[in-house]
């Protein structure tokens, strides 16, 4: 029984992590695609994936307000749109952003100028956070044509994940718990 238990709970982790790749992906590539892109078509499309993926406790859409020296930091960025599910992941978002590992990630992502996601871990008081950010390139950008990296990123979009939810305890056998 542990075996097909530990098989089940696997599986949930890994399609769940599929899942939030699939859907900062799509996010980021709407976001890119749709000139008239605006609040009231991320709200559409966050509530719709908040409430089909109830891992995700929130859904941020940044853009970056480039500095002198083109190295970006949390003050440098201006939330455009936001989802979250709860009031505590309001209050979070602030001390999230403050956060050095999200700041450092940040860095990394604008210097690196890849359009990967990527992940850091935020440790909270009130709750744990899987964050996976990814870029938000410039339409048309091209690093063949133009190269310069810190000119192709418009924003990031952010994914807060609860590693809590992530897998579904609920269906774990009872007799597996600890």
């Amino acid at each position: 029984e542990f075996s097909f238990e530990s098989s089940k709970l696997r599986d949930i982790a890994t399609h769940n992590v599929q899942a939030s790749n699939d859907v900062i992906n799509s996010l980021a590539t709407s976001i890119t695609a749709n000139k008239s892109f605006d609040d009231q078509i991320f709200q559409s499309l966050a509530n719709a994936l908040l409430d089909q993926q109830q891992f995700i406790e929130g859904i941020i859409y940044t853009q970056f307000q480039k500095t002198e020296d083109n190295v970006t930091s949390a003050a440098d960025l201006k939330i455009e749109n936001s989802r979250l599910r709860n009031t505590q992941t309001a209050k979070d978002l602030n001390d999230i952003i403050k956060d050095e590992n999200f700041e450092n990630i940040l860095k990394f992502i604008f210097l690196d100028g890849s359009s990967e996601p990527v992940v850091t871990v935020v440790t909270l008081e009130s709750s744990k956070y899987y964050i996976l950010l990814k870029p938000v390139l410039n339409n048309g950008y091209s690093v063949v044509d133009d190269g310069d990296s810190t000119s192709s990123i418009q924003g990031i979009v952010c994914l807060l994940i609860n590693p809590d939810q992530l897998i579904e305890y609920s269906n774990v056998s009872n007799t597996l718990m600890v």
